[in-house]
């Protein structure tokens, strides 16, 4: 199993986000966190520090935000399906799909502007 810990300045909205995409079971941990359990990867969804908060603008639809170091990538079903799921769920679907090593990749900026990654294997 993968864990990744994610920081929000909503993470209820975050969660809800996240939960829907992948189809994960969600737990409130306490007030200010939620874990997010799928078959493969959990996500445990932490608010930041509102002093962290004030610094962040988020927008609708949301700014992806290019100085983060990390970006975590997950393998799904089908590319365009996701794609079209997150935009429902107000996420942005980040340019064209591109093929890269056998996969289909697309980069995916959820509510706070996080950018992540799916693929999916080419047969």
């Amino acid at each position: 199993m993968i864990g990744q810990v994610l920081y929000a300045v909503h993470p209820d909205r975050l969660a809800t986000f996240y939960g829907s995409l992948f189809k994960m079971r969600r737990s409130e941990v306490d007030a200010t966190s939620f874990l997010l359990i799928g078959p493969e990867v959990e996500f445990h969804i932490v608010k930041i520090p509102e002093s962290t908060a004030r610094a962040l603008t988020l927008s609708t639809p949301p700014v992806p935000r290019e100085n983060t170091p990390l970006k975590f990538s997950i393998e799904v079903s089908n590319v365009d399906q996701l794609a079209t799921m997150a935009r429902s769920l107000g996420g942005v679907a980040r340019g064209e799909p591109w093929n890269w090593n056998a996969r289909r990749h697309q980069d995916i900026v959820d509510l706070e502007g996080n950018i992540f990654q799916v693929f999916e294997k080419i047969p």
